[in-house]
């Protein structure tokens, strides 16, 4: 992103823990501006498996109404799920299910590009 001034990303925090100080701190390191780094990042907090889904689909949606997004972080979905397994509402079976249900969108969100360039490659 500091190479390329054009490219715009999301950043969804499952955790609570993104840190736009820490960031900007690593990036006044660089010639560039941090401050116009950070503008194109987007934030997106989700600390549950259901608004992780909503923000996957949200990226979705975004990508097809053709706004620019490059790059897509999800700093983790071990969180969310866990969450939902200490629960006690995964038993079984429905636990790989329920898996595979929620990487859907999250999978959709991230190889979507109506005029993609994707590889293959992160």
């Amino acid at each position: 992103m500091i190479e390329a001034p054009d490219v715009r990303a999301v950043y969804i925090d499952t955790l609570g823990t993104f840190n736009p100080s820490l960031l900007q701190s690593l990036l006044s390191q660089y010639a560039t501006s941090s401050s116009e780094t950070l503008d194109r990042i987007h934030l997106m907090t989700a600390l549950d498996m259901v608004t992780l889904i909503e923000s996957c689909e949200s990226v979705r949606r975004s990508l097809e109404e053709l706004v620019p997004i490059d790059i897509l972080v999800i700093d983790t979905i071990a969180n969310p799920l866990s969450i939902l397994m200490n629960k006690g509402q995964l038993q079984g079976n429905l636990h790989h299910r329920l898996s595979i249900l929620i990487a859907r969108p999250c999978f959709d969100a991230i190889i979507y590009s109506p005029a993609s360039t994707y590889n293959g490659s992160i």
